[in-house]
């Protein structure tokens, strides 16, 4: 395989990446919702911890506290999006 032909693989795989945390930022504006509709805080961290915890089990190249770390940027940003989530209406 061809550094090209790589490189082309890593795009798509980039893109991938881009989609998917744009499905997770647009369910995550669905879950503040909901928690506005019944009162509940925002931040769960019981469930932070959780999702923490679940990624750094996955093995592979990149080691637990790397994904930790993106996941960590991850859950921080997408707290500060459900903070000022417009309502539904």
């Amino acid at each position: 395989m061809s550094i090209t032909e790589i490189r082309q693989q890593i795009d798509r795989i980039d893109r991938d990446i881009v989609r998917l945390l744009q499905q997770r930022a647009h369910l995550a504006m669905r879950a503040a919702n909901l928690k506005r509709t019944v009162g509940m805080p925002i931040r769960d961290q019981g469930r932070e911890n959780a999702v923490l915890a679940k990624v750094t089990r996955i093995h592979g190249p990149m080691s637990g506290d790397a994904i930790r770390e993106i996941f960590e940027v991850i859950i921080r940003k997408t707290r500060e999006m459900e903070a000022h989530a417009p309502t539904e209406g």
